[in-house]
């Protein structure tokens, strides 16, 4: 091969080659140049010679430059392990300092000291909650103490009345149970067929009246009230009205209205009068007075009229006070309709009143026992509510 005649290019591509192999595998790095230049030595024309020792001057140069590279990344390899291995020591001498003190604690535990080393902010803390927990408890049982003693005095109150009202109602059986010619319809035949004349005329007039009248929409809301007026004609009086909304048909809901009302009890006893849907009812109460008690019997006549879309109950009566002398008048009426919002519900709206009649003499007591007389029939009226709804319930199920 000719080397005189070998461009420059070439011999530089030459050269950046051996030193790209001579970074791959430094121990071939002075054998390969050395066999090049004996035999650029032994061959080549002066000419050529100095060429190529501008050459070889260029690439030792390059390779110097590399070596010294070489030479600093391993010093910063170096650097990096060294403070690598710097951190370590110091980490070791901070887990050195921590296990001595965990010693300590340990230690401390042992010897029960551990109390002497707890902060003086966390003992106030720990005392205001003891503090607080023992008010509460201390707060607590006498609560306690004192729900207890009320719950024993009302168990004691409790035995007392049941005491009493044992022997009342053991009295008022005794009293309803034994037959009288006041309690019992049937034996003045004459003076009942008067009277129940008498209470007839009184019924028809009321559903008279009561056709003529344009009732309010009936409410949807169980409701009972009481209030005294006083008028030319009857003077004072105690009306009574009252709202019953009950979960079935109208049909069903007169049946139980008056189901109720002429059934007998032990206070009460009815028999069937000679008008269709009409009956005698004769009853005994008890009022219970400051200073004594005074025993109303009351006789009614009932009478139940059936329309295309409302049934209505009527009822007349007398009150008598055997003690004192005195009769009063009531006069009721109740009107069974539908609710409007469904044809399975129903409303019952009573209305009654009570009166001193006009056939007595003014007494001073009549005020004081008509309104004992309201308040007892409120309370009845109640009553009636009360099992119209339970009943009217019994239906669904």
């Amino acid at each position: 091969m000719n080397f005189v005649e070998t461009p420059t290019e070439d011999l530089c591509a030459v050269s950046e080659a051996i030193a790209f192999i001579d970074s791959f595998d430094p121990g071939q790095d002075l054998d390969v140049p050395n066999r090049n230049r004996s035999h650029e030595a032994h061959h080549d024309p002066p000419s050529a010679s100095s060429d190529s020792e501008d050459k070889t001057s260029s690439v030792t140069g390059s390779k110097r430059k590399r070596s010294a590279d070489k030479l600093g990344y391993s010093t910063r390899v170096q650097q990096g392990r060294k403070a690598e291995i710097e951190a370590l020591r110091c980490r070791i001498a901070e887990l050195e300092v921590y296990a001595v003190s965990l010693k300590k604690w340990r230690a401390s535990f042992r010897d029960g000291r551990c109390m002497n080393m707890v902060s003086e902010a966390a003992q106030s803390v720990w005392q205001k909650a003891a503090a607080i927990e023992y008010e509460e408890r201390q707060r607590s049982e006498e609560i306690n103490r004192k729900l207890k003693s009320i719950i024993s005095h009302q168990q004691k109150l409790d035995v007392t009345l049941r005491r009493i009202l044992g022997r009342k109602i053991l009295a008022q059986e005794n009293e309803f149970t034994t037959p009288t010619e006041a309690n019992d319809p049937r034996p003045d035949t004459k003076y009942c067929t008067a009277t129940i004349t008498e209470l007839d005329h009184e019924v028809a007039k009321l559903y008279h009246n009561l056709a003529s009248q344009i009732l309010s929409v009936p409410s949807t809301t169980v409701s009972a009230s009481m209030k005294t007026k006083r008028d030319d004609v009857h003077g004072h009086s105690i009306e009574m009205l009252s709202t019953t909304p009950l979960p079935c048909a109208i049909e069903s809901a007169a049946s139980l209205v008056w189901k109720e009302l002429t059934t007998n009890s032990a206070s009460a006893r009815c028999l069937k009068g000679r008008l269709s849907h009409s009956y005698v009812k004769n009853w005994v109460v008890v009022l219970e007075g400051v200073t004594a008690r005074k025993q109303v019997q009351g006789f009614q006549f009932l009478r139940k009229f059936e329309e295309r879309d409302r049934v209505v109950i009527i009822k007349s009566g007398i009150m008598t006070l055997p003690s004192d002398e005195l009769q009063f008048r009531d006069q009721c009426y109740m009107v069974i309709t539908g609710s409007g919002t469904s044809p399975n519900t129903s409303v019952v709206q009573g209305w009654g009143q009570i009166y001193m009649d006009p056939k007595n003499t003014t007494c001073s007591s009549h005020a004081t026992v008509l309104k004992s007389l309201g308040l007892k029939l409120r309370e009845e009226s109640q009553l009636l509510q009360n099992r119209l709804i339970d009943e009217a319930d019994d239906l669904n199920l």
